[in-house]
């Protein structure tokens, strides 16, 4: 499923990881959606903002998010290839 959503422009990996968890995440949450899966008890939803990447980790049954991780790297997104099409996300990004 892929959703789109209204994202900070010009923001680095840099400037993100300096950030707290409750900006990190209110940024997150206003990027773009392009992923989601569930392995065992953590839902994981994969977030695009300009220039890098944004995997937040949820626990299935509270709802609540412990964890993310920020990457700049294709190689990361491997776990998603084979649930997303490319021309979706292509069109999400054009959208922004």
């Amino acid at each position: 499923m892929l959703i789109s959503h209204q994202f900070s422009a010009g923001m680095t990996i840099h400037q993100f990881t300096l950030l707290n968890d409750q900006e990190k995440i209110k940024t997150v949450l206003q990027s773009i959606l392009l992923a989601e899966r569930t392995e065992r008890d953590v839902y994981f939803k994969l977030y695009y903002l300009q220039g890098f990447y944004v995997e937040l980790w949820c626990d299935v049954h509270q709802q609540v998010v412990y964890g993310m991780r920020p990457f700049a790297t294709d190689r990361s997104l491997e776990p998603y290839l084979k649930r997303v099409s490319l021309t979706e996300i292509t069109g999400l990004l054009k959208a922004s």
